[in-house]
């Protein structure tokens, strides 16, 4: 017998609440603890920070706090299910070109996560920032992310690579 998303969240919960001595947890690991079990029941799509946040009955900003906190505590995205994710994003939504620099809305959290220590590594440029749901990037910065992720194959590799067969 299948079990239902809230049936399946109070198991999941109840596996996170008794996973360590009672007590010992503070308020912010209780409320991730509810959160997660509620994302893996599937009652709420932490991919989708409005949708969290009218559910919850949260301002947008404090469920972007709780979504980036439960992005936290999992592993991190691979330089290649980022890439997918972000080219996913590109696909779907408007980049707004502002001066010399692009627009990104960014909804997921475990997206932004990465993308941050990538640009961290690089080093933001002049006017360049990354909020909890908007990048705004050079042109060059974007290109200079895909130069340095890891196992990606760049377009001067691979037109080298054709011509040399």
């Amino acid at each position: 017998m299948e079990q239902i998303p809230e049936q399946q969240f109070g198991e999941l919960a109840w596996q996170l609440i008794t996973s360590r001595p009672f007590g010992t947890a503070n308020k912010r690991d209780l409320e991730l603890s509810i959160l997660q079990a509620a994302a893996d029941a599937g009652l709420i799509d932490e991919t989708q920070p409005a949708e969290v946040s009218a559910t919850l009955r949260l301002s947008l900003t404090k469920t972007h706090g709780y979504l980036a906190d439960l992005s936290q505590r999992r592993p991190p995205l691979q330089d290649l299910d980022a890439l997918g994710l972000l080219a996913d994003v590109l696909s779907r939504v408007e980049v707004l070109p502002n001066d010399k620099h692009l627009s990104i809305p960014l909804q997921r959290a475990d997206l932004r996560i990465w993308l941050e220590r990538k640009l961290a590594a690089d080093g933001l440029h002049p006017g360049e920032s990354l909020r909890r749901d908007l990048a705004k990037l050079t042109p060059l910065s974007l290109l200079r992310l895909l130069d340095s992720t890891a196992k990606v194959h760049k377009p001067a590799a691979a037109s080298s690579a054709s011509t040399a067969t």
